[in-house]
């Protein structure tokens, strides 16, 4: 008896693992976002939040190529700047740099509709 028992749970058992309501495909393009204007976060709401936080984002992004164009105008020898526009690390830093350029136009492209609510 307990044979029949187990084949007949062995025929039932796959049929039952189909049987399971189907489940959205994962990953970040089938995510639900909630609507920034109605969540509150210390008297704000979301989207406000968000467009200080790029704000912010900004400033830092100001500050650093303030601090980078007075670094650069300081006077150096010029044997020492010959090296360092000759440096590996210099070199590499730029390349890097140039790669990460589409990326992240890419990123904002994708991602700008959605956090000033536009559709594509």
């Amino acid at each position: 008896m307990s044979k029949y028992v187990a084949a007949l749970a062995g025929l039932l058992l796959p049929t039952l693992a189909l049987a399971q309501p189907e489940h959205a495909a994962g990953g970040e393009a089938n995510l639900v976002l909630p609507d920034l204007h109605s969540v509150n976060f210390l008297g704000l709401d979301g989207h406000t939040l968000l467009m200080i936080g790029l704000l912010f984002c900004f400033g830092g992004l100001l500050f650093g190529l303030a601090i980078y164009v007075q670094l650069k105008n300081l006077p150096v020898h010029r044997s020492m700047r010959e090296i360092s526009d000759r440096s590996e690390t210099s070199t590499a830093m730029r390349s890097t740099l140039l790669r990460m350029v589409p990326t992240n136009c890419s990123c904002w492209t994708v991602s700008g509709p959605t956090i000033f609510n536009r559709s594509v």
